[in-house]
């Protein structure tokens, strides 16, 4: 004879994260986390699918009332993608459980150095400039951190990271003689030429001379593939900040369909509806295709439920901004920024199209922070979404 429960199990082979889903969405709790619980033990699932299905386990194990559990699961949230966030929508007692899990599991690294300025690596990859904050480091994990700069001699301390712990790590570089090599990564030479380039410094060596600065976009796409880059430490230099080209848009050029706003047009722009200027980009549409905001081709995501991730997003928007005006007080105007977000949520690809704030480093740290954002899941079977958003930026904001 055979027990439901073995019925159960045969009819749960080979379900898919979406099938999983549905029976949470039909009301079969158990039936879901049996299913789910199967899935994520499988060696084959892609990053998306992993990530979909620890984050619809925690909801079932919590609506089961099995705190622990869920909390275990959005640990391997967390593992998978440390910056993984839940939709605005979703129970506000699961955001608070996964912000509980993530404050008693992470730590961070406040890395200074002398000079400033130095590149900094984390496990070889390229993380930003002194002096800069290192997030989502998993407690009771390793890590190797080290630091570049070019005239000095490398430098490398181990970090293992304590939870809930803010580790403050200081370097004093030690000048180097002209015969030691440096063992910096590919990426860090890569950045330091890049850098030295944009900001204009007369001692490039010969890997620099007469080289062309780096667009902003250029940059972005060097630093920030590792992880993030943080150019605050950039942001008081009189190369980044404070200059006004008459002519030109630092980082790419001008799109026509999406006006960027200079001077005193920032603040009208401001006030404007901001869901009228999101444009979707899909599968065999162009770049500059616009479609109004509840069109996403090929997506079940509505621009009204990404502006609800942009709303909640206003007030780290907001901070970034003004921790660069204080370095550039004439800093104004439109970032055109194009995310990519996968159908697990996460943000894989940030570029800027357009700006002109001229303040590379503004726009380096707002692309650096909006990779960090996360959307709700939708159907795996979805293509990714291109959304392009014009962020404006005024004093009276």
């Amino acid at each position: 004879m055979i027990t439901t429960g073995l019925l159960l199990a045969m009819s749960l082979v080979g379900v898919s994260v979406d099938e999983a889903i549905a029976l949470y969405e039909n009301g079969d709790i158990p039936g879901a986390i049996d299913a789910l619980e199967e899935i994520v033990a499988a060696p084959d699932l892609s990053f998306d699918e992993r990530l979909r299905a620890w984050d619809r386990l925690g909801s079932a194990y919590f609506a089961m009332g099995r705190s622990d559990d869920a909390g275990m699961a959005y640990l391997e949230l967390l593992k998978l993608d440390v910056h993984y966030d839940l939709s605005p929508r979703a129970n506000p007692r699961l955001r608070a459980l996964l912000g509980t899990v993530r404050d008693g599991n992470m730590a961070q690294a406040e890395i200074t150095s002398f000079p400033d300025g130095a590149l900094v690596t984390l496990d070889g990859e390229l993380m930003g400039v002194t002096p800069i904050t290192l997030d989502g480091l998993l407690a009771g994990e390793e890590y190797e951190v080290s630091v570049y700069s070019s005239g000095f001699a490398d430098a490398t301390r181990t970090l293992l990271a304590q939870a809930g712990q803010s580790h403050p790590m200081s370097f004093s570089l030690i000048p180097s003689l002209g015969s030691v090599a440096s063992t910096a990564p590919d990426s860090v030479v890569a950045a330091q030429v890049d850098l030295a380039a944009i900001l204009g410094s007369g001692d490039t060596g010969p890997a620099t001379q007469g080289a062309t600065p780096a667009t902003t976009a250029d940059l972005v796409n060097i630093l920030t593939s590792g992880g993030g880059f943080d150019m605050a430490a950039l942001a008081g230099s009189g190369a980044l900040s404070s200059q006004r080209a008459s002519t030109g848009i630092a980082g790419a050029e001008r799109f026509d369909d999406i006006q960027l706003v200079s001077g005193t047009d920032a603040q009208a722009q401001s006030s404007a509806d901001p869901v009228s200027t999101m444009v979707f980009s899909g599968a065999g549409l162009s770049g500059t295709g616009a479609m109004s905001a509840g069109e996403a081709p090929g997506s079940s995501r509505t621009g009204d439920e990404i502006m609800e991730v942009l709303t909640e997003k206003r007030g780290a928007v907001s901070f970034i901004y003004n921790k660069h005006l204080r370095s550039d007080p004439m800093l104004m105007g439109t970032v055109l920024i194009e995310m990519v977000i996968e159908p697990s949520g996460r943000v894989s690809s940030v570029n800027i199209l357009g700006s002109n704030t001229y303040n590379p480093a503004f726009e380096l740290e707002l692309a650096r922070t909006i990779e960090t954002w996360r959307f709700g899941a939708v159907d795996e079977d979805e293509d990714p979404l291109t959304v392009q958003y014009p962020f404006t930026f005024s004093q009276t904001q």
